[in-house]
C-alpha cells in the first residue's frame, strides 16, 4: 500500500512538471510572438502589360481599425514615405465600428496630402452605421472611391487598372445602393485584359466571385492574419472570419490560375481585442514592372 502511494507521489509530481514545463514554454512563446511593431512586406510581379522600362509602386493599407500609430500616424506614413509610391490603395476597414474615428481621419489626411489614395469598402465601415460619413470624409479628401467601378491610372507615362468593389455587407448596410453582386458584374465587364488590372477586394474568400473576369491581381485584408499563428506550423493562423477554424488565406500570396491575391494581415493592433501571436501587422509594397516580351 505505501509502495502505491510513493508510485502516486511520483507520478503527480511528474506530471505537475510536465504541465508547468509545458505552461512555462506557451508563455516563452506567446512572447516572442507578440510583436505589435509594422512589418513592410514587399511583393514584385513582372508583367508584359506594362512597358519594358516601366516601374509602378503601389502600398496597401488594410484593417487599419482606427488604431494609433503615433503622432498623426507617422509610423505609418514614414513606411509609406519610404516606399516612394505612386499611389495607396486602402482595402478596407479603416475605421473601426467601435473606435473613434480620428486615427483613422488623420491617415487619410496625411495619405492624400501626398499621394493619390484609392479605397474599397470593408465590413467594419458598414458596421459602424455610418458607413455614409465616412464616405463624405473621404470625398472630401480627394480620395477615389471604387464601388463595383474601375479606373485607368496614369503615371510616369504607364496606365494601369485600378478597381474595387463593396465588401458583401453592402447588401444589408446600404439597400438602397448597388448590392454586391450587381457592383461584381459591371466590375468584371469592366476589366480591360489589355491593362493590369489591380481589384481592391476586402474579403479573400470572395476572390472566387472575380476568378471569371481574369484580374490580375486582387488586394484584400479582414482576416487578421489568422490571429495566432505558429511559424512552419500554422502559418496562416487559428481562426479567421469568413474562413473559421484553420483558415487557408490569411497572409501572403496565393496564385489562382491568371490572378495573383495579397492578402493583407492588415494594421490592427488592439482591435479584435485578442492579441496577435507571430502575426505582425503589416503594409504592403508592390512593384510592378515591364517583362522582356512588353510591348512598348
Amino acid at each position: 500500500m505505501q509502495l502505491c502511494w510513493v508510485l502516486m507521489s511520483r507520478f503527480k509530481t511528474r506530471k505537475a512538471k510536465i504541465v508547468t514545463t509545458l505552461l512555462a514554454f506557451l508563455v516563452v512563446l506567446a512572447a516572442l510572438g507578440l510583436r505589435w511593431d509594422l512589418e513592410v512586406r514587399h511583393f514584385d510581379f513582372s508583367t508584359d502589360k506594362l512597358p519594358l522600362n516601366a516601374s509602378i509602386t503601389l502600398v496597401q493599407i488594410s484593417d487599419f481599425h482606427s488604431n494609433s500609430y503615433g503622432t498623426r500616424q507617422h509610423h505609418v506614413i514614414d513606411a509609406v514615405v519610404r516606399a516612394n509610391p505612386d499611389a495607396v490603395l486602402l482595402t478596407g476597414d479603416i475605421i473601426d465600428r467601435r473606435l473613434p474615428w480620428e486615427n483613422a481621419i488623420e491617415l487619410v489626411e496625411e495619405l492624400t496630402a501626398q499621394w493619390p489614395v484609392f479605397f474599397s469598402f470593408g465590413n467594419h465601415e458598414f458596421l459602424s452605421h455610418r458607413s455614409g460619413d465616412f464616405l463624405e470624409i473621404l470625398k472630401t479628401n480627394g480620395v477615389t472611391i471604387l464601388r463595383g467601378e474601375t479606373v485607368e491610372f496614369q503615371t510616369q507615362g504607364t496606365i494601369i487598372q485600378i478597381g474595387g468593389l463593396d465588401d458583401i455587407d453592402v447588401n444589408w448596410a446600404r439597400p438602397r445602393d448597388d448590392n454586391y453582386f450587381v457592383q461584381l458584374e459591371r466590375l468584371g465587364a469592366a476589366i480591360n485584359s489589355e491593362l493590369f488590372s489591380v481589384v481592391m477586394s476586402h474579403r479573400p474568400e470572395r476572390v472566387f466571385d472575380l476568378l471569371p473576369f481574369h484580374p490580375d491581381l486582387v488586394l484584400s485584408g479582414h482576416a487578421h492574419g489568422g490571429q495566432w499563428a505558429i511559424p512552419f506550423i500554422l502559418p496562416q493562423g487559428l481562426f479567421a472570419p469568413g474562413q473559421g477554424i484553420f483558415p487557408t488565406m490569411t497572409n501572403g500570396l496565393f496564385s489562382l490560375g491568371e490572378t495573383q491575391l495579397i492578402v493583407s494581415r492588415g494594421l490592427s493592433r488592439y482591435a479584435p481585442p485578442v492579441p496577435r501571436i507571430f502575426n505582425r501587422p503589416d503594409l504592403i509594397v508592390i512593384t510592378l514592372s515591364g517583362s522582356n516580351s512588353a510591348n512598348s
